[in-house]
């Protein structure tokens, strides 16, 4: 509960001395029954409202260690919370628990997030991009209609780093079953910016075969639809279905 005012302890024993319950007097200022009270004997001790001078343990957190908690940790691999407690006392700072560390970065908008990980893209992978960029640069991409394959698994085993359950005893906690082989939807779709096509849904792996016949089915009579007949292009990954030498639509394609 916040610190009360001067005059919010004064306006408690104010009340008190009119005889107000201490239900009253507590849901008026938000606070407890023992801080009613404390300041309902103040009064007869005739004790200032005011803090007492050096009452109080004495904040080891001001706007400048702040900073440097911040300084510290903002944007740097490797800092859990305990590791900036640890550097800020090395660096003969501040001696701060790691909890403490946490509030400053939460109050501060931070928030601890894993580093995602992404192929490393070779000198050709970043040819090739630079390239279809130059190619594309003055495309109409409301003409363009984007494809792509999803797969959405049934069954996931717990994440054992944060599914905890606290017990007194290990054989009280019952292990999750698992399939060996976890189920799962295999879906394809395509958008633009006129509209969608219908989910289509894949059964086993996806080959040339399926995928033909997927876009003949889903995607052309929908987009020559939408388009009215008119121009339009398809665009999709090289996945290994897209780029199969059986297949005769290729990214990208005009359409009509």
């Amino acid at each position: 509960m916040p610190q009360l005012t001067t005059k919010q302890r004064a306006m408690i024993t104010k009340m008190s001395i009119e005889r107000h319950s201490y239900k009253k007097i507590m849901k008026t200022f938000g606070c407890s029954k023992k801080t009613v009270a404390r300041w309902k004997n103040e009064l007869n001790l005739n004790c200032s409202f005011k803090n007492k001078k050096g009452s109080g343990r004495k904040k080891k957190i001001n706007p400048i260690i702040r900073k440097k908690i911040i300084k510290e940790a903002k944007g740097k691999r490797k800092r859990s919370t305990r590791v900036v407690a640890q550097i800020l006392k090395q660096k003969k700072l501040v001696n701060v628990s790691h909890t403490t560390v946490n509030t400053v970065l939460k109050e501060a908008g931070l928030f601890p997030y894993r580093i995602a990980t992404k192929p490393k893209l070779t000198k050709k992978h970043i040819q090739q991009r630079r390239q279809w960029l130059t190619n594309v640069a003055n495309e109409d991409w409301t003409k363009v209609v984007f494809s792509d394959e999803k797969m959405f698994y049934l069954e996931r085993p717990p994440n054992r780093k944060n599914d905890i359950i606290w017990e007194s005893d290990p054989t009280n906690i019952f292990p999750c079953e698992v399939s060996q082989y976890c189920s799962k939807l295999h879906v394809w779709a395509g958008i633009c910016s006129k509209g969608k096509t219908n989910l289509a849904f894949i059964e086993g792996n996806l080959d040339a075969n399926k995928y033909i016949k997927i876009l003949e089915k889903e995607l052309v009579t929908k987009m020559n639809h939408i388009y009215n007949c008119n121009e339009w292009i398809f665009m999709h990954d090289h996945a290994t279905a897209h780029r199969c030498q059986k297949n005769t639509i290729m990214a990208p394609t005009k359409c009509s």
